[in-house]
């Protein structure tokens, strides 16, 4: 089998880690008793190829900072529920405006 490429992420994961970590004035140290590992191990984890989603999510946890939000913006694809939200969010206007139209309407043959 043929051995895979790594991975080229679009942004780089161990400084989104870093600074989630000086953000909330988080040392390695902090961080490690956050985790419930060792300093050591924590220093491993930012040295690392990549990091583990389940690790990822004990650290955003332990910063407060959505990480996984930073790695979702930073991917470029168009989501459609997004442009199908705004081309709703267009239609309940216009229907507010015909409702208030037929108001008035109603309101002027009742006179």
């Amino acid at each position: 089998m043929k051995p895979s490429k790594p991975i080229k992420l679009p942004v780089d994961l161990h400084k989104l880690i870093h600074d989630a970590m000086a953000e909330t004035r988080m040392s390695t140290v902090d961080l490690a008793a956050e985790l419930g590992i060792g300093n050591s191990s924590v220093h491993y984890l930012l040295k690392r190829r990549g990091v583990q989603v389940g690790r990822l999510w004990t650290i955003c946890e332990a910063t407060g900072v959505n990480i996984f939000k930073q790695l979702a913006d930073a991917i470029d694809i168009n989501n459609p529920v997004d442009k199908e939200k705004e081309q709703l969010k267009k239609e309940i206007e216009d229907l507010k405006k015909e409702r208030e139209i037929l108001r008035d309407v109603i309101s002027l043959m009742k006179k």
